[in-house]
């Protein structure tokens, strides 16, 4: 039922009347239709029949409101609501129900490409379609853009109510598979778990070279000795509980594997007979009903784990997904015997070396030892794996195979087997062609089979995929071809075979390699036919006009040889092609396409404004929403598409937290703080109001105004505030939650509004920690391999740095805020002894001490100024009469060095402060006289400086004490009972006072003037009573942040632990408080 027309809103948020020609406004609770009433009927009419309404007034979603509240079950309902506009907004000029005819036109042309598996139209699929439209249109003329509601449910899959009947159903397939239907074969793949994905195991166990064939026979052949094998490990003893079948692309990995997958698996075993029927017994894999088959083609950890659990009927996901532990621990508790996971095409994984330490982990797992029962079978998962032989990148994976009965290598076969079992698969496939059958063609079938093989059979790759592909050649012939041609035609190698086919492809459909080309850079299960058509317009050639969308289903029709089909969320179906070697080919022959424009194409089936910040991703496409962020990832723009509201609120949150980390600052915390706002089970209604908690937990200020000036209305239920969120709730998942820092030396910066931790640590690296929530963002990728010796931060108008020194005198300067190196300088301090960051005009000098030099740098690594500390100290020995000392035994003359240095503006002269290992303290000019003042015996551990309005402060700290000094006289005073100088720091109060601040155990953070204007130091901020210590202390107005010791003892062991401390909003007025971490496995 479909109503354009009028609508006007009746009491509260829910109720609407549509105006007829009786209504009065004065009167319309009587005069005009009330929608609730209808809905109401149509639910309470048991034997009727579903009801569709589409709504084209004004308010139209206030009934959408009202089944919300109704809160009837999707299976129940019986009333649909597809409304032109939220319940505030308007509708104009029959908008809507324009936008509506339009793809009414697209459906019956077949232009909205629904998969054959789905008899109508999801209701969900139309309204989104509708909504496109509307918002294309709404572009094109310049006009407000409008939000299509419909009716929302909460259950994750619901059946498809029947309004609109899909044109490319096929009636009578139903869901028998055996009676060799295609679409019976899709409706079985879409009964079952989307990662068990039945048509790549069953196509690839059959053989055929089409999936269109799969169902009418199988052509596999020999490989009887490594079945046998998988044979024997699959029902012999459960240990080793690990087996690796390996290969080159096209050595037949997938075909072993399906066949293992067809024959073992209870789902898979009732509809492949045929594949039985080809595989001798003796070799024959039996039912286990314990057993899990995953592609893992583009699929990455989670969604893998999240299979295994499904087929294995694990029961209810946890809350935040599956892990391997929670798998593990279900298993224990389920299951008396082990069960089997057969893992295919692991090298084409999403995060393939995350999933080989899953996968290591479940083989791993040995139940406790039952002391009752000290028999029972200990194992608990086993795993059988098929991956190209990539060692290099699965070191761990190999050294987890002792045993040889663990290993099955299909490229060790020997050319006489190999040749033997090619000949016998192409004589089967070519026999089911009308140019290879019938009288008189078995000696020429015989015959081309052999030669065929014999010349195939030699290569030590892609033995079987080429065979595949050139038998196809072959039975397409409109004639046989002579042994002699035939021979003549076969190609060299994977690239000339394709070139054979798709040649003669090309001629015919000029947009076929455009397509392919974009079919072959599409991710997870394959592209839909939109996402194809504007990607396709990225590979064609200057002067050439792009393909039409009629042009691009041609194209598809006419290579379906080499695609596969699967069925995505809304119905819709996906491309993609059939072996990961056609992949790799077609990426590498479009390299020249930059991935920048692959991702706008992508972005492009958005409609609406073209910058990525203001485009509405509750209109994506699903494939857009999974798969985004690895384009961005590609084209090396993820950072920008994570700053986009919209994008974090619509986005598929498990993929996105599999996809390669952002490099910025920003771009990290927003992933980290995705992982711990966001799940797959949420609307985006409720991913909404988490990210808006967690950001302003996180102190994401930016993201909280971005959300909240989103204006993507979703259908929430009026009760909005069912999640109560508190600091402390957020689940963390990350590899690296959970860790506690580890530092040797550490500095605090400030960047994007955060306190930022970067520590060396004692395997030499620097990693990087938020304070704020305890996490950890990143390592640093350190180039050289000579020790550190020296680590420095610095901030301000030029962003959060941190500087790394080397004994062979190099320094890097990292931007934490990119995540990439600044500069990289090459100086004569050998080694560098110490380092400082200062400000200088808009931009920054690094000043390097070492090899009795004192050096500054620009960000070029170009010299600023420099002082000879060792000649400048040996010319005041001079003066002093004491160059005598210079033969004492114990003066080390090229021991003498700086060992902290700083830098502060005297009267708009800049000024290098630099302390000396024997205590005193040198002050110099770029261009003037070095002075040197004389401190204290020790040498100086550090140099603070601050520039005040009286003129700058100096403090420097030492063993023997911590000094503040006058810059004009340079004389110091002492400091005292204020604990190690390089744990304080100093700041400038009201007024622009000087202060020091340092901790007092059992106390705080105090701050002592320095002006000697107060008595009795003022208590900052109190720290947890369990810190000892604090290491590094750093302030920036009013945020606090430091790197604190607790100490621990146990017994006769004591050890101290680092923690973060920073000071926030949600705790009581100051207070500093450990940044949150949590354990790496949350259920």
């Amino acid at each position: 039922m479909h109503f354009a027309g009028h609508g006007i809103a009746g009491q509260g948020d829910q109720s609407l009347f549509l105006a007829t020609r009786e209504t009065r406004l004065d009167n319309f609770a009587r005069t005009a239709e009330q929608v609730g009433t209808w809905l109401g009927e149509v639910e309470a009419t048991a034997d009727g029949p579903p009801v569709l309404f589409m709504l084209d007034v004004c308010g139209a979603g206030r009934p959408v409101m009202q089944q919300l509240v109704d809160r009837i079950r999707a299976a129940d309902r019986r009333a649909w609501v597809i409304a032109a506009c939220a319940p505030d907004e308007k509708t104009y000029a029959a908008r809507f129900t324009s936008a509506t005819g339009l793809v009414m036109e697209r459906l019956s042309q077949g232009r909205l490409d629904i998969s054959p598996t789905v008899q109508h139209v999801p209701v969900e699929t139309l309204a989104r379609e509708i909504d496109r439209e509307l918002a294309r249109s709404a572009a094109a003329d310049g006009l407000v853009s409008q939000s299509v509601l419909r009716t929302a449910h909460a259950e994750a899959h619901v059946p498809v109510p029947p309004f609109l009947l899909n044109p490319s159903y096929r009636t009578g397939a139903g869901e028998r598979f055996l009676q060799s239907v295609e679409t019976g074969l899709w409706q079985f793949a879409a009964a079952v778990d989307p990662a068990l994905d039945p048509l790549h195991f069953i196509s690839r166990a059959s053989g055929s070279p089409q999936q269109q064939d799969i169902a009418q026979g199988c052509f596999f052949t020999g490989r009887q000795e490594q079945l046998g094998q998988i044979k024997q490990w699959l029902e012999g003893p459960s240990e080793p509980s690990l087996m690796v079948v390996t290969g080159s692309p096209g050595s037949g990995k997938s075909a072993l594997l399906g066949v293992v997958a067809c024959l073992a698996h209870p789902q898979l075993r009732a509809v492949t007979r045929q594949i039985a029927q080809a595989v001798d017994r003796g070799v024959r894999p039996e039912l286990n009903p314990d057993l899990a088959a995953v592609h893992a083609r583009q699929r990455g950890p989670a969604e893998v784990l999240a299979s295994i659990a499904a087929q294995l009927n694990l029961g209810e996901e946890p809350g935040r997904g599956w892990t391997t532990t929670a798998i593990l621990d279900r298993l224990t508790e389920q299951r008396i015997r082990p069960v089997t996971v057969v893992v295919d095409a692991l090298d084409e994984a999403s995060s393939d070396s995350a999933l080989v330490d899953a996968l290591i982990q479940l083989a791993r797992s040995r139940r406790k030892l039952d002391e009752k029962n000290p028999d029972r079978d200990r194992v608990v998962c086993r795993v059988l794996i098929g991956t190209r032989p990539w060692w290099d990148r699965y070191r761990d994976l190999l050294k987890e195979l002792e045993r040889s009965d663990q290993f099955v290598d299909l490229d060790q076969v020997s050319v006489e087997q190999r040749t033997m079992e090619l000949r016998e698969y192409l004589c089967e496939i070519l026999e089911t062609s009308q140019v290879y059958s019938g009288p008189g063609t078995a000696e020429l079938r015989v015959a081309t089979a052999t030669a065929v093989a014999e010349r195939l059979g030699v290569r030590d790759e892609a033995g079987f995929l080429l065979a595949s592909l050139f038998a196809h050649y072959l039975v397409h012939q409109v004639a046989p071809p002579s042994v002699v041609d035939v021979v003549r035609r076969i190609p060299s190698g994977l690239p000339a075979m394709l070139q054979l086919h798709l040649g003669i492809l090309q001629e015919e459909h000029p947009a076929m390699a455009s397509v392919l080309a974009a079919v072959a850079h599409g991710y997870g299960q394959g592209m839909p036919l939109e996402v194809v058509h504007q990607v396709a317009s990225a590979f064609v050639t200057s002067g050439s006009t792009a393909p039409g969308l009629n042009d691009v289903q041609k194209a598809l029709a006419a290579a379906s040889f080499y695609l596969r089909f699967s069925t995505d969320s809304d119905g819709q179906r996906l491309y993609r092609f059939y072996h990961q070697s056609l992949v790799d080919y077609q990426r590498k022959a479009f390299e020249r396409v930059s991935r920048s424009s692959i991702l706008a194409s992508v972005l492009d089936t958005l409609p609406g404004p073209a910058a990525v910040g203001e485009r509405r991703f509750g209109l994506a496409l699903p494939y857009v929403l999974r798969h985004a962020a690895q384009h961005a990832a590609d084209a090396g723009e993820l950072d920008t598409l994570l700053l986009s509201a919209s994008f974090l609120v619509h986005c598929d949150p498990q993929l996105l937290n599999e996809r390669p980390v952002s490099r910025s600052l920003r771009g990290r915390m927003v992933g980290l703080l995705c992982q711990a706002a966001l799940s797959v089970g949420h609307e985006p209604w409720q991913r909404r109001l988490w990210l808006r908690d967690t950001a302003a937990m996180w102190g994401e200020s930016w993201l909280v105004n971005a959300l909240d000036a989103l204006e993507e209305p979703t259908a929430q239920p009026p009760e909005h505030r069912l999640l109560q969120f508190s600091w402390g709730s957020v689940e963390l998942p990350s590899l690296f939650a959970g860790w506690s820092p580890d530092f040797v030396e550490a500095v605090l910066v400030r960047g994007c509004g955060r306190w930022l931790a970067a520590g060396l640590t004692f395997e030499e690296q620097v990693e990087v920690w938020d304070v704020r929530t305890g996490v950890h963002l990143f390592s640093l990728s350190l180039p050289g391999d000579s020790p550190l010796t020296a680590l420095c931060g610095g901030y301000g108008r030029f962003g959060a740095l941190v500087a790394v020194g080397r004994s062979d005198g190099h320094i890097d300067v990292w931007d934490l805020e990119t995540g990439s190196i600044k500069t990289a300088i090459r100086t004569d301090a050998v080694p560098v002894v110490a380092l400082g960051i200062v400000e200088h005009g808009d931009s920054f000098l690094v000043v390097a001490c070492g090899g009795g030099e004192v050096t500054s740098y620009d960000p070029t690594g170009s010299r600023v100024a420099s002082l000879d500390v060792i000649g400048d100290w040996l010319c005041n020995l001079e003066a002093d009469g004491s160059v005598g000392d210079l033969q004492e035994p114990d003066l080390d003359i090229e021991g003498y060095d700086c060992t902290a240095v700083g830098a502060v503006e005297l009267d708009g002269v800049r000024l290098y402060v630099s302390g000396a290992k024997n205590g005193s303290v040198h002050a110099w000019e770029a261009a003037g006289k070095d002075l040197v003042w004389p401190g204290g015996s020790a040498p100086v551990l550090s140099v603070q400086t601050v520039q005040g309005p009286g003129g700058p402060v100096v403090v420097t700290g030492a063993d023997d004490g911590t000094r503040v000094w006058d810059v004009r006289t340079g004389t110091h005073q002492p400091l005292d009972n204020i604990g190690h100088a390089g744990a304080g720091t100093l700041l400038l109060g009201e007024g622009g006072r000087p202060y020091f601040a340092y901790f007092e155990p059992g106390h705080g953070i105090r701050a002592r003037s320095l002006d000697g204007m107060e008595d009795e130091p003022a208590l900052l901020s109190v720290t947890p009573e369990q810190v000892s210590s604090v290491a590094v202390l750093a302030v920036d107005g009013l945020q606090l942040a430091a790197i604190a010791w607790v100490h621990h003892a146990a017994g006769s062991e004591s050890w101290d632990e680092a923690v973060l401390l920073s000071e926030t909003p949600h705790a009581q007025s100051g207070s500093l408080l450990w940044g949150v971490s949590h354990a790496s496995a949350v259920d």
